[in-house]
C-alpha cells in the first residue's frame, strides 16, 4: 500500500459548498410588489436599491426587532412570574443562567430567516451570513449548555454539603463536570465540521 491510498484527499474531506439558494417569494414579498406597482414605484430606485427592496429590508428589520422584544418580554416578565409560583429555586436559577442566551438565540434564528427572504442579497453573501449566524447560534447554545453543567455541578455540591459528604463527592462531581464539558465540545466541533461540509470520518483518519 502507498501512503496516498491511506491518507484521504483534501477534496474528499472539505468539498466545495453550494451557496444558499434564493428563497421563494412569500405572501409578504408578493404584497410588497403589488404595493409598489399600485403606487407607481415599481422599477424605481432610491440610492442603490429599488423601493420594493427597501420595504422588504424594513420588514426584515421589523421581524428581528419583534423577536428581540418578544424574547425580552418572555425573559424579564412572563417567565419570572411563572417560576415564582413554584416552590423550588432550580427553575429560577435555570432562567438566570440561560435566559439571556435563549433570547439572543431566538434573535439569531429570526435574523437568518429575515436575511434569507431578501432577494437583492446575493447567494454568496447569504451563504457567508448563514455561516456567521450558525457560528453565533452554536456559540450561544454551547454557552447555555456549559452554564447548565456548572449549575448542575453546583446543585450536586449543595446536596453533598447538606448530606455532609462534600469531601468524598467533590472528585466525582469534578469528573462528571469535565466529562460533560468534553461532550459539549466534541458535539459542537463535530456539528460545525458537518455544517461546513467537512467529512468527519476522513478528517479523523
Amino acid at each position: 500500500f502507498e501512503l496516498d491510498d491511506l491518507v484521504p484527499n483534501v477534496a474528499d474531506i472539505v468539498p466545495t459548498r453550494t451557496p444558499v439558494p434564493t428563497a421563494t417569494p412569500g405572501l409578504v414579498v408578493e404584497g410588497v410588489e403589488e404595493l409598489v406597482q399600485e403606487t407607481g414605484l415599481s422599477g424605481k430606485t432610491l440610492l442603490w436599491l429599488e423601493y420594493a427592496d427597501w420595504i422588504n429590508l424594513g420588514i426584515s428589520l421589523l421581524y428581528v426587532l419583534i423577536a428581540y422584544l418578544i424574547g425580552t418580554w418572555l425573559i424579564r416578565w412572563l417567565l419570572p412570574r411563572l417560576v415564582r409560583r413554584t416552590k423550588t429555586v432550580l427553575d429560577d436559577r435555570l432562567l438566570q443562567t440561560s435566559g439571556s442566551e435563549l433570547r439572543w438565540l431566538a434573535v439569531v434564528v429570526i435574523l437568518g430567516f429575515s436575511t434569507n427572504r431578501l432577494d437583492f442579497v446575493s447567494a454568496d453573501v447569504k451563504t457567508r451570513l448563514a455561516d456567521t449566524y450558525f457560528l453565533l447560534a452554536m456559540g450561544l447554545g454551547s454557552l447555555m449548555l456549559w452554564r447548565l453543567i456548572n449549575l448542575a455541578a453546583q446543585q450536586a455540591r449543595d446536596r453533598a454539603d447538606k448530606a455532609g459528604q462534600r469531601e468524598g463527592a467533590e472528585s466525582l462531581i469534578t469528573l462528571f463536570t469535565w466529562a460533560l464539558r468534553l461532550i459539549v465540545i466534541v458535539f459542537a466541533v463535530s456539528l460545525s465540521l458537518t455544517y461546513f461540509g467537512v467529512n468527519i470520518t476522513g478528517f479523523a483518519v
